[in-house]
């Protein structure tokens, strides 16, 4: 099956085909305005956690759009125990 797609690679693209960057699509969970909402309670102080629970949105997809700089960083908390 390999050897398929690469011939048909290479009769479409030439020896270039090999080389050129895969293309990336875009995320369809974080739209405008979950990242509008995201944005706006990072900003409040609120934990990823707890902006994963409103928005519907997985923590790790805010961490990446945090890492690609579409949110906010967020400042780590330190938690206290109560005694």
């Amino acid at each position: 099956m390999a050897i398929k797609r690469s011939t048909k690679l290479y009769r479409e693209r030439r020896a270039a085909g090999f080389f050129a960057p895969k293309a990336r699509r875009e995320g369809t969970k974080l739209d405008r305005s979950k990242l509008e909402q995201a944005r706006s309670m990072l900003g409040q102080g609120h934990p990823l956690l707890v902006v994963s629970r409103e928005t519907g949105v997985l923590v790790d997809t805010l961490r990446k759009a945090i890492g690609a700089g579409r949110l906010p960083a967020v400042k780590k908390t330190r938690l206290v125990e109560r005694r």
